[in-house]
This record gives structure tokens, C-alpha cells and sequence, in this order.
């Protein structure tokens, strides 16, 4: 299934009528100008979601600037709370704007394979590869120690994804716990749950990062020169670990360094004292904690080119694009004025860890199949922890891969009884 990533959360859902106060011609604010920024704070019932709406528009017949504006709120998720007034400059406005969070249908959302029903069938199909094909099964049936080397540029594609997101759930965003020998899916459910998908989805990444950094010491000197914003010699790197601010384990490790709702900084880097790894040139007392912005998201336009345009992040801002917008927004921020500098202040995460986001990728249909009660905690724990090595990989597609090497890996990670207490 082709995922559809189109815009979450509140949207003006129709054009709004204007009239220029120069010449008085009526005229529409199209929804298509209208962009969207939005933050979000914690609160009692879970995460506040502010909106902006703004357009920047000119009067068709006579020229003159207008600028559209208006804040909303949701909360808990998937409800709307606030509604403010309706702003305009050069313009007054006919009609206030309809405000609202739209239902789309469920197969928006939802593959119909065999993943998301309670009955967990393999269909094999054909696979047809253009070059070599190699299997690494790891902890399944078969053993083996080390990786298949092949030397060009290979496709990982995981074979089992919810075997590798299993332990990021419990271990590091506590999404899943254990409850009288059962599997609880801890999160809340809410009315849309696109929004809930999506923002676990940005913490899964997060551990992502943090984990690849730590199994890749190659990675992390790339990942801590990134944050750095020089080059890191692998000797100081060595030195330095990655950990995730938002992450449970750091909160358990490094009860001081865990900061959820820290703004600007989702990966920082420590070394064995606990001291932080500071941008070149930086002081501690200066706040300039070398660190990593994690974003993800389909609509990138709406979510953080905003953000980007006015220079919010101290810190560069890696973008999984869900939906291959990262060039598009690179390009709408630099037309405003602001120059973002690709690979420094705005970076696409598969140009430095491809696997990274292809994981992600495979992640977003089960985490919304847990929001949508489609999966149970129960369906997803057995489904990670499966009996058949390979039941879930080919059978998904037919794969046509113009690569010349593909790997494909199944790796399954059975929890330990006191693991699973923890």
C-alpha cells in the first residue's frame, strides 16, 4: 500500500472570502496559501497542539498585500479546544474561517494485508531481483555470526519490522507494558489517530538515531560532527555516546540528561563523566550543547517550514521525509529570504543513514495499526516475537529492485521474563 501522509491535526478546510480594503474587491484566500506552524506542550490529559494559520496573498485587481493569520488549539488530541479570531491585514474578512480536524476513511490509513488482520497468514509471492540476493536470518532458525559483505551499495529491507520495534516500544518509550502476563498498548487512543501515530513515530526515531549511533561507531562520529558542526576525529568520538533526551533509558541512566520537553535538542552526545560534547568552539555555560533535532513527518511544508524560516533550531534539524518533500521545503524556506544550508542546519536523514529511514518507513502502518485498535499489544507481541523466520517478508510484495545488491534480514529479539517484568 502506498501510504498516504497528507496533513494531521486542525485545518481550515475551505477557501475564505475576502475583501481588499483598498479597491473592495471580493475575492478567496485559497487553502492552498494558507500555511500551517505548530508546537506542542505537555498537559494533564496528554500533548496541547497549538496551530498558526497564516497566508501571505495579494488583492487580484489592485495589487495590495494581504496577510492571514489565526490561532488554534487541540487537546486532548483529536479534539479541537480554542478556536481564536480570525486576523487580516490589508483585507477584511467575509466569512470566519471553518476550523475543524477531518476523518478521513480508514483505508487511508490501513493496508488490508495480512498484518493488520487477527489472523497472521503467509501469501508467498515471486520475488524478482535484478542482480545479487542475500538472506541474513539472525536468532531465527538459522545462525550466523556475521553479516554477508557485498560490496556495492545494498537495500536493507526488514523482513520482520515489528521484531526490531518491539524492544524501542517497551524499553525506550514505554508504549508497551506488561499487565497480568498480557501486552497493554500504553498509549492514548485518540479520535484521529494519524496525530498519535506520528508523533511516536518522532520518538521511535529518536531511538533509532541513539541506537545506530551506538552499534555504528563509524555513525556516531559522522552524527557527532553533524552536531558539532565540525569535523570529529573518531579518537574523540569514541569518546563520546549518544543518548536520546525524550528516551526512557536515559531517564533510567542518566536521570539528569532526560529532558522530554526540551525545544531544541532530541540526541545529545556524553562521555564517561557525564560531560556534554559542545559545538566547535562552544561553552557549556553558553548553552551550546552540541545536539540533533529528530523531525518526521509527511507534510513538511505545514510541520517545520515555518520553524526553519525563522531560524528556531540552535541545533541542526534532521528530517525523515515521509513523503520526499525535503527538497520542496528547502526551497519554499530559501524563497523567503532565510538561507538554510543543506547537510549543515537542515539535513536528509538518508543521505547519511539510508537504513535508518527505510526502519522508519516500515514502522509508521504498525504504530497506526496500534492507534486505530487494529493491533492489539497482544497481536503485536506475538507478531514481533514469530514463530516462522520469514513468514512476514516475502510475503508482503512483489519486490522489482533496481539495485544490483539487496539484503534482506529477518531478526527476531525474544524478551527475557525479567525484562519483561521491568
Amino acid at each position: 500500500m502506498a501510504l498516504d501522509f497528507e496533513t494531521h491535526g486542525l485545518q481550515i478546510i475551505k477557501d475564505i472570502p475576502v475583501r481588499c480594503e483598498n479597491c473592495r474587491t471580493n475575492f478567496f484566500i485559497s487553502t492552498d496559501e494558507i500555511e500551517r506552524d505548530e508546537d506542542c506542550e505537555n498537559a494533564h490529559m496528554g500533548t496541547r497542539i497549538n496551530y498558526r494559520f497564516y497566508a501571505e496573498c495579494s488583492c487580484p485587481k489592485c495589487g495590495n498585500e494581504i496577510v492571514f493569520w489565526q490561532d488554534a488549539s487541540e487537546y486532548p488530541e483529536g479534539a479541537v479546544e480554542s478556536v481564536y479570531y480570525p486576523e487580516c491585514s490589508g483585507a477584511e474578512i467575509l466569512n470566519p474561517p471553518d476550523i475543524e480536524i477531518p476523518i478521513y476513511d480508514d483505508e487511508i490509513y490501513i493496508s488490508n494485508d495480512s498484518l493488520y488482520s487477527r489472523r497472521f497468514t503467509a501469501e508467498p509471492r515471486a520475488l524478482t531481483i535484478k542482480g545479487k540476493l542475500a538472506v541474513d536470518i539472525f536468532d531465527g532458525d538459522a545462525h550466523i555470526e556475521n553479516q554477508l559483505y557485498l560490496p556495492n551499495k545494498r537495500t536493507t529491507i526488514w523482513l520482520n519490522p515489528a521484531g526490531r520495534l518491539l524492544p524501542i516500544l517497551i524499553e525506550e518509550t514505554g508504549s508497551i507494558r506488561f499487565e497480568e502476563n498480557r501486552a497493554v498498548f500504553a498509549e492514548v487512543l485518540q479520535k484521529n489517530p494519524k496525530i498519535g501515530a506520528m508523533c511516536l513515530l518522532g520518538k521511535v526515531a529518536e531511538a533509532v538515531i541513539v541506537r545506530n549511533c551506538t552499534d555504528d561507531a563509524l555513525l556516531n562520529r559522522i552524527w557527532l560532527s553533524k552536531a558539532r558542526k565540525n569535523r570529529t576525529t573518531q579518537r574523540i568520538a569514541d569518546s563520546f555516546k549518544a543518548i536520546g533526551t525524550g528516551l526512557h533509558s536515559t531517564k533510567n541512566r542518566y536521570p539528569r540528561k532526560y529532558n522530554p520537553s526540551d525545544p531544541q535538542r532530541d540526541v545529545i552526545w556524553i562521555n564517561n563523566t557525564g560531560e556534554c560534547a559542545l559545538v566547535a568552539g562552544g561553552q557549556a555555560s553558553a548553552g551550546n550543547i552540541a545536539g540533533l533535532q529528530i523531525k518526521v513527518s509527511g507534510n513538511g511544508l505545514n510541520y517545520i517550514k515555518k520553524s526553519l524560516s525563522d531560524l528556531k533550531y540552535e541545533v541542526p534539524l534532521v528530517y525523515f521525509p515521509m513523503n520526499d518533500d525535503f527538497d520542496m521545503i528547502l526551497d519554499r524556506v530559501n524563497r523567503t529570504g532565510t538561507f538554510i544550508e543543506p547537510g549543515i542546519d537542515f539535513i536528509d536523514v538518508r543521505e547519511i543513514d539510508e537504513d535508518a529511514f527505510l526502519e522508519i518507513q516500515e514502522y509508521y502502518p504498525l504504530l497506526l495499526g496500534l492507534f486505530m485498535d487494529r493491533l492489539s499489544g497482544d497481536d503485536f507481541v506475538r507478531e514481533a516475537t514469530g514463530i516462522e523466520p520469514l513468514r512476514n517478508g516475502i510475503i508482503a510484495t512483489t519486490l522489482s529492485v533496481p539495485k544490483s545488491d539487496v539484503r534482506i534480514i529477518h531478526k527476531k529479539r525474544l524478551l527475557t521474563a525479567e525484562k519483561i517484568r521491568r
